[in-house]
């Protein structure tokens, strides 16, 4: 019997996706569904992800009939995603790329919106995705377009013996986190609170603690007007955070200058600071990768092990008490018991996507493809510990599949379920989601270096990464920005409205 695309595609989905990857491993059907299918993957270069799926593609290919061609790209910062990737998304069919470039590749028209079919259950499961990286980092106009692998949280790391011993709690809002930053002598006996100020990643630990006081619940608008796409980094909510920042930095060590989240994480589990602001990177704490971080070799890394004696604790970052309404032009109090917790994430790591340019039956045997190497029984093996994250909630169950040797078992579900909260947030901003991503943050680093410097230019720096912000949108073409940021957002382009 013959059947149309269609329907052929829609019975591959059937077979496939209901039986590889499955717990019991039996097909529904004795047969090759994708037979003489060739899938093309494109995957960042140099991470170790070629090796790792040797078996398991191996596997894939004789259960399904299928031909893998992998084509690693090389990601050296001298050309564009888009160049590094082929140059058009005829050059793959599945799509692993930095999470970092998911406007820079939507926004050229790379991939389409995920079908209702293929987001079911037993597809993709897409409601399994936390809210948060469903809703924004997956989610773009039209719908669900990308299924995240890795995307880290900040979370703050804490001594828990030590907030016990002084009868402390700790920290929900970043007013109580300053004044434990600025007691720290009194209750930690002269450990340091630290947080990662290094030049790559101060953009980064800026925005995390400027998202509560600017993100209204009531409003799309943080980064850029989404009616004009005019910058919005000097208003008043990202002046009291670079205000907030400073005091803060001041009540640390000159170091924190210098450390990014893995120097953060190591001087926390060698017991030589009381609170750190990090997130782990998993089995044997590697090097994070895909994410803004000094540069080193990773041969230089000498591991050091956890300090004996000490009690940890992980809550997520705080909240502000005030957020600031931009339509009333007010401050107002938090919703959530007085509190706005809203989390910053997409500033790093690693996603998933069919290109617009492949066939119906290319599209299910790229998914299925990618379904089998990312399932629960695969991700040990496929993905190395500094490639993934948790971005589920069926993942929760496996630990040790996020979570370094150095924490108990009571640490991990505390740490996880902190990340899971985070990740789960409704109020969930992404970070600088737009073309021409890299610039912005480049001009935002540079403020940021000057005000350290000098920290009593505090308004001034604000107002000069405004002006230079603006001169890149107009390069870009404001209303391209502005429409880039609206796709992030879910919103429709105003391009062919007005």
């Amino acid at each position: 019997m013959r059947f149309p695309l269609a329907s052929w595609s829609t019975l591959c989905l059937f077979i496939v996706f209901g039986c590889v990857g499955c717990e019991d491993d039996k097909p529904v059907v004795e047969t090759n569904p994708f037979a003489g299918t060739q899938v093309t993957v494109s995957f960042p270069a140099g991470l170790g992800l070629e090796q790792n799926w040797e078996l398991a593609l191996a596997e894939w290919q004789k259960r399904t009939g299928a031909e893998v061609v992998l084509k690693p790209r090389e990601l050296d910062g001298n050309q564009s995603l888009i160049e590094a990737y082929g140059g058009n998304a005829d050059s793959a069919d599945l799509i692993l790329f930095p999470v970092t470039g998911i406007s820079d590749l939507g926004d050229a028209g790379w991939f389409p919106v995920i079908t209702e079919q293929l987001r079911k259950p037993n597809h993709l499961d897409w409601n399994d995705l936390f809210k948060g990286l469903r809703d924004t980092v997956g989610a773009r106009y039209g719908g669900p377009a990308t299924v995240p692998i890795s995307c880290p949280v900040l979370t703050c790391y804490y001594r828990e013996d030590l907030l016990a011993a002084a009868n402390l709690s700790p920290p929900r809002t970043w007013e109580e986190y300053q004044k434990l930053a600025e007691t720290v002598d009194d209750w930690a006996g002269g450990l340091p609170v630290i947080e990662p100020w290094s030049e790559e990643f101060r953009a980064t630990m800026y925005l995390a603690r400027a998202v509560s006081y600017v993100k209204h619940p009531d409003e799309y608008t943080t980064f850029f007007d989404i009616r004009s796409g005019e910058p919005q980094i000097d208003g008043p909510g990202f002046q009291r955070a670079l205000e907030d920042s400073l005091k803060a930095v001041q009540a640390m060590p000159p170091e924190v200058l210098t450390y990014d989240t893995y120097d953060c994480r190591r001087e926390f589990f060698a017991g030589r600071a009381a609170m750190a602001i990090t997130f782990e990177t998993g089995f044997e704490n590697p090097l994070p990768v895909l994410v803004p971080a000094n540069p080193r070799e990773s041969e230089t890394i000498t591991p050091q092990p956890r300090a004996a004696d000490i009690a940890i604790g992980f809550v997520r970052l705080p909240g502000s008490t005030e957020v600031f309404h931009r339509s009333k032009d007010v401050w107002a109090p938090g919703a959530d018991d007085g509190i706005n917790y809203v989390t910053l994430s997409g500033f790093g790591g690693m996603t998933a996507a069919v290109s617009a340019r492949s066939s119906e039956l290319e599209t299910a045997a790229a998914w299925n493809l990618f379904k089998f190497l990312t399932s629960l029984e695969q991700m040990a093996t496929t993905f190395p510990p500094d490639t993934r994250t948790v971005c589920r909630t069926s993942q929760m169950s496996y630990p040790e599949l996020w979570l370094p040797e150095d924490m108990s078992a009571a640490e991990g579900g505390s740490y996880l379920g902190e990340v899971a909260g985070s990740l789960d947030n409704k109020a969930f901003v992404a970070a600088l989601p737009v073309i021409g991503r890299e610039q912005f943050r480049a001009a935002l680093t540079a403020g940021l270096t000057s005000c350290l410097s000098h920290p009593e230019s505090a308004e001034e720096t604000l107002k000069t990464v405004s002006t230079r912000w603006k001169e890149i949108a107009e390069k870009i073409g404001m209303e391209t920005l502005r429409d880039s940021y609206r796709r992030s957002l879910g919103l429709r382009p105003l391009a062919n409205l007005e």
